[in-house]
């Protein structure tokens, strides 16, 4: 609503950077959960699942969630049973296809890290997944983040800082990058 000239709050109001959640964050769920079952979850599962999830509040909650309705089964089933369902990839299979071959290195690179993405290595990059024998021209990298924007895949952050706005897509792009 406020990050894209097309929506109705553009520049209406900064955006302002959140201090990221921490182990407060998970020590106070941990104590919400501890109220409402009879199987006590303790600091560090908790610690180590909101770690395995990336530091994700949305994913942990899920965690938190699994562990609640099937607490007998212990903190590790409900992990596992969260990673399956978050880092699965059957919805962005359907994502991924339908975007351009461009647009899905611009994401890859994003994936590993990359942040100049107008840079001569970046763009060579870009030219070699793309089957070019020299790199794109700046337009390619800059075209491709526009559309991404526009799906709401990525996020600008600062000037020529982009980050992938799902982490659990970011993770499956990753585990692309180690399936080829």
């Amino acid at each position: 609503m406020f990050g894209r000239s097309t929506e109705p709050f553009y520049n209406w109001a900064p955006l302002e950077p959140f201090e990221l959640l921490g182990i407060e964050f998970v020590k106070a769920m941990v104590s919400k959960v501890n109220q409402l079952s009879r199987y006590p979850l303790t600091d560090e599962d908790a610690l180590a699942a909101f770690v395995a999830l990336h530091n994700t509040p949305e994913f942990f909650r899920r965690y938190l969630n699994r562990y609640l309705a099937y607490a007998e089964l212990g903190a590790q089933a409900a992990l596992e049973d969260t990673q399956m369902h978050v880092f699965n990839g059957a919805n962005f299979n359907d994502v991924w296809k339908k975007l351009l071959p461009a647009d899905q290195e611009v994401l890859k690179l994003l994936a590993q890290g990359v942040t100049e993405l107008h840079s001569e290595p970046a763009r060579m990059r870009l030219g070699s997944a793309l089957g070019l024998d020299k790199p794109v021209n700046k337009n390619t990298p800059q075209h491709s983040l526009r559309r991404l924007q526009e799906e709401n895949l990525v996020a600008k952050l600062d000037y020529g800082d982009y980050q992938i706005q799902d982490d659990a897509f970011a993770e499956w792009l990753r585990s692309l990058e180690l399936d080829t």
